[in-house]
């Protein structure tokens, strides 16, 4: 596990960053692992319920149990770097319980308690706890809808940790997020959106990609806590670092179970920030996996390129659609109170914002669209610029296809 380092005022334990070189040495095999039994079950029942010349059969139950062995284990994999995250923050705060603080944050390792205590996907996923006051593990749930378009909405208000590639796997397989049956839409919504409406815009967003023969998309909303239940701005914008870091986790499990995968990416206000600063960690993100970044109007400093965390996102993307609005109240709020003492990159002039997004590495086919709806939004059904825009997104796929509306 590496070098032993003293740290917070007990004991010690392993070096947090080889914990999570362990983590991410691991995702490549976890993927494999999990890919080879994909199906095998229903073939196994196929086979058992077929009528065969050699007789005999396969056990079924032992191959769901080897299923379940398999996804343990790769929940423990990722469960490694949370200690070790834990760690990093103990280290930092310090205190007399730290043993009982490192167990909360933490949880089980094993996936089967975890899921029964809330730390994770799965049995719990209807008792959401406080954040502040329960364990801290996401939620995933499957929207029904009509239309052909999935809509899966990921809840993570209540993780304190960043989220995993290993998790994310697991996440998949449970709500059956498969970016290899098709194009993958994921929107992260902005401050003081809440739940409901985040998933209103996936609906309106699902029901675009339907209209416009867009075949085997899933719309995934990344609900976080720079909505319903932050009051101040900074917190926000302290969440929006943490998001990002399991934003951009999502991103290469995406990348790792389809390296041709495609990848939308629709966000607004201090959505993009999380965008951002999870595709500057996005470091195992395959070359060859597509990414369509739809930004409106973000709520990030216009001088963003120079700031560290930012470093190499926009080399991720391969094509980049930005909306500003050099009157938005909203923004003009940011640049006041809450940003750098530079613009905010969608109040700026299409003209100096293609300039700020070709000096942090945009396309070169980068689009700018400036418009005059204020500050705009998410939900694609209430503002025209996004409607536009993610229809346009969805006519490409469509062609690409072959099955265009035309």
């Amino acid at each position: 596990m590496g070098d032993v380092v003293e740290i917070g005022n007990y004991g010690a334990a392993a070096d947090p960053d080889d914990m999570r070189a362990y983590q991410s040495a691991m995702v490549e095999p976890d993927v494999a692992a999990n890919q080879a039994l994909q199906g095998l079950g229903e073939l196994v029942a196929a086979f058992n319920a077929a009528a065969s010349e050699v007789g005999g059969t396969v056990d079924g139950e032992a191959i769901a149990a080897l299923s379940t062995a398999v996804d343990a284990l790769t929940y423990l994999d990722g469960w490694v770097d949370r200690v070790g995250q834990g760690f990093r923050l103990i280290d930092v705060s310090r205190g007399p319980l730290q043993d009982e603080s490192l167990d909360f944050f933490a949880g089980p390792a094993d996936l089967t308690l975890a899921q029964r205590e809330g730390y994770t996907y799965g049995a719990a996923d209807t008792d959401v706890d406080h954040p502040l006051t329960g364990p801290g593990g996401l939620r995933a749930r499957v929207v029904e809808r009509p239309g052909g378009t999935r809509l899966v909405v990921v809840t993570v208000d209540g993780a304190r940790h960043e989220i995993s590639p290993q998790e994310w796997l697991l996440v998949s397989e449970h709500v059956g997020l498969d970016p290899q049956a098709g194009p993958v839409d994921i929107m992260v919504h902005g401050y003081n959106t809440p739940a409901d409406g985040a998933t209103e815009a996936g609906e309106a967003q699902a029901e675009i990609y339907d209209r416009r023969g867009v075949e085997g998309a899933t719309v995934v909303v990344l609900d976080w806590a720079g909505g319903n239940d932050v009051t101040q701005f900074h917190h926000a914008q302290s969440n929006a670092e943490l998001t990002g870091g399991s934003f951009g986790s999502l991103l290469e499990h995406l990348g790792s179970a389809d390296p041709a995968a495609t990848i939308g990416v629709t966000a607004h206000s201090l959505g993009n920030d999380v965008v951002l600063q999870g595709l500057a960690d996005a470091d195992r993100l395959p070359a060859a996996t597509d990414v369509d970044y739809l930004a409106i109007q973000p709520a990030v400093d216009a001088d963003f390129a120079d700031q560290a965390r930012y470093d190499g996102a926009l080399d991720r993307v391969d094509s980049l659609d930005m909306t500003v609005n050099p009157d938005d109240p909203a923004l003009g709020h940011y640049e006041a109170f809450y940003g750098d003492g530079s613009p905010a990159l969608g109040d700026e002039t299409p003209a100096d914002a293609r300039r700020r997004l070709r000096s942090a590495g945009a396309p070169d086919d980068t689009q700018v669209h400036a418009h005059d709806e204020g500050h705009a939004g998410l939900d694609p059904s209430e503002n025209e610029i996004t409607g536009d825009l993610v229809t346009e997104r969805a006519d490409r796929l469509a062609t690409l296809q072959g099955r265009g509306t035309g």
